[in-house]
């Protein structure tokens, strides 16, 4: 009696726009993104076990003055993380489904925040691929890559370390205008942490950045003024929803969530930092929310 093979699941698969297709990240087959197969990319490192995977794209070198290793294959050099989603519960993935942004996976949920929150202006790893696996209204089994941040670090140890007055308050400054950012965007992000906010180590970032999922500045026109600040960034995003309207609430959520962490904040600074990440909202829903903090 003849036994017919399994029915192979169907994929489904999306590149930041950036991305020419599998050959950019370094991989012949989605399989290998899956999991399914061998990922094959030498010096990759396992962070934990195959779920979450660290590796180099085409050409990038060992160092950073290095030669580069290789051809670049059309998506820059430089570190990808690639997270797997495997056997997703059940009450994850309908959570993704039925609440915005609606999602058919983990790893698509995980992309569409991502989009959302850069084209609000939120610093962010640049998503540049995701991928599921399935046929019906959810996926269990998807993956997403997302492009390493480099040259930051903690934002708590800048807070921590910088005394000179201009480079602090340029800081605070960014720090602001990330928050400002992070409440117009209606996201809901119940891991919200100070722990996975970042701070570019150098000055490279315009004070008013955006862009779409790619987030690529756009140039000021020749002649104008530039005010560069660090960018504070946040380096990792979990969980996650969109709200209908900005909530009050949920900007009181993320400014205890900062106050309870212990950040080196200065006399004065605090208040400073509330007002300006506040900015948006009604005078009088501002003055309600720093004066109860």
């Amino acid at each position: 009696m003849a036994v017919s093979s399994p029915r192979a699941l169907s994929e489904r698969i999306s590149f930041d726009p950036g991305v020419a297709g599998l050959a950019a990240l370094g991989v012949e087959r989605s399989a290998q993104l899956f999991g399914t197969e061998e990922l094959g990319v030498r010096r990759a490192e396992s962070l934990d076990g195959d779920r979450l995977v660290r590796y180099p794209l085409p050409g990038t070198p060992t160092r950073a003055d290095g030669p580069l290793r290789g051809k670049p294959a059309g998506s820059g050099t430089g570190w990808v993380l690639l997270e797997r989603f495997r056997q997703s519960g059940w009450g994850d993935l309908l959570r993704a489904r039925f609440t915005h942004p609606r999602s058919a996976s983990l790893a698509e949920r995980r992309w569409n925040l991502l989009c959302h929150l850069r084209a609000h202006g939120v610093g962010t790893p640049e998503p540049l691929c995701v991928g599921a696996r399935g046929d019906g209204p959810v996926s269990r089994t998807s993956f997403l890559v997302t492009r390493e941040l480099v040259e930051v670090e903690p934002l708590r140890d800048f807070l921590a370390r910088e005394d000179r007055p201009k480079q602090r308050e340029r800081g605070l400054r960014s720090f602001a205008a990330f928050l400002s950012k992070l409440v117009v965007a209606r996201v809901s992000l119940p891991a919200f942490s100070a722990d996975d906010l970042v701070i570019s180590l150098q000055d490279d970032a315009d004070e008013e950045e955006g862009g779409s999922c790619s987030f690529r500045a756009t140039p000021l026109p020749t002649g104008l003024p530039r005010h560069r600040l660090p960018s504070v960034m946040l380096a990792r995003v979990q969980e996650g929803s969109l709200q209908s309207k900005v909530d009050p609430e949920q900007a009181r959520s993320f400014l205890s969530t900062l106050r309870s962490a212990g950040l080196a904040l200065r006399p004065g600074e605090g208040v400073r930092l509330c007002a300006r990440a506040l900015r948006h909202l009604a005078p009088s829903a501002r003055r309600a929310l720093i004066s109860s903090l």
